[in-house]
């Protein structure tokens, strides 16, 4: 837009505009934006000082799965964050953690989250223990490079952590026990066509999934002598990927490793899986990826 303005009305015009000549609400705006364009420049002028740690629990993995998130276990955007100068010592940190997940510190084990070539992020390896970690700094050591500039910006160093907890709340935390790994479960439920978290658990290698597939049914709430069928959920991109679990093969037979994710379901008869809509937990998901799909390409 032109304006013109006779020289004679250029003071008038152009007179000074004192901080009362504004009107209050436009004030206020203008200096709540002032202090957010400071602390930002403050922020980034002492990123390097900082490490931005994720730490996720099961109860992240039961409130998303099967509402936000179906695929692997949590969306790392949406979990607890802190922002801990390097060199703050590591006790400090795990107080901070058990002031707000209610762990105490000698019951809480961290695993680092690893992105694998498929795509697909997950628990990978448990922290040290015994003191061996001083402070924060020292998890530059463990962190993923693949996954954790994903998580803030790459001036910050980020890691992402699963904290694990006692399985009872009344036993202590125990050592990781010999030739086992650490498996994820999820239940399908054909009939409401809902996905939820079960638990996680320390299986050992050598042991049938049929074993596997009871406890975690129990832990699902089915009655006894319901058969169990499972399968690992391997990947979705660039599509649906998941291996059926023989009830007499082992999780050291199908190459599982720690961080991996069964889901489980209850074995339809030939009628159930005939009349339902997705009874499989495979169909399930390739159903929400052709959804996603479909919402992208609008």
């Amino acid at each position: 837009m032109l304006v013109y303005i006779r020289e004679s009305d250029w003071d008038t015009i152009f007179c000074p505009c004192e901080k009362e000549d504004i009107a209050e609400h436009i004030r206020n705006r203008l200096e709540v934006e002032q202090l957010e364009q400071v602390r930002r420049q403050r922020e980034k002028e002492t990123a390097h000082l900082y490490v931005v740690i994720k730490v996720a629990c099961d109860r992240d993995f039961q409130k998303q799965i099967g509402s936000s998130q179906y695929f692997d276990l949590v969306n790392l955007n949406q979990v607890k964050s802190y922002r801990i100068h390097k060199k703050t010592v590591f006790k400090e940190f795990q107080q901070k953690v058990a002031e707000d997940f209610g762990v105490q510190p000698s019951w809480q084990r961290f695993w680092v989250w690893k992105q694998r070539h498929s795509g697909t992020v997950r628990p990978d390896s448990p922290l040290p223990s015994g003191g061996k970690i001083d402070d924060v700094l020292d998890l530059r050591n463990y962190k993923d490079n693949l996954h954790s500039p994903n998580l803030e910006q790459a001036t910050l160093m980020a890691i992402a952590l699963y904290l694990e907890v006692p399985e009872s709340p009344t036993r202590p935390m125990f050592d990781i026990p010999p030739d086992t790994v650490l498996l994820f479960f999820k239940l399908y439920d054909p009939h409401k066509r809902h996905l939820s978290y079960v638990a996680h658990r320390h299986v050992h290698k050598a042991e049938p999934f049929s074993k596997i597939f009871k406890t975690v049914g129990e832990l699902a709430g089915f009655t006894e002598g319901t058969e169990i069928v499972g399968c690992e959920e391997v990947s979705f991109e660039p599509e649906v990927l998941c291996e059926d679990l023989p009830a007499d093969s082992t999780p050291e037979k199908s190459q599982l490793i720690c961080g991996d994710v069964i889901c489980v379901q209850k074995r339809l008869t030939d009628v159930e899986a005939h009349e339902l809509e997705l009874p499989t937990v495979r169909g399930f998901l390739e159903s929400i990826c052709n959804i996603v799909e479909s919402t992208s390409g609008h």
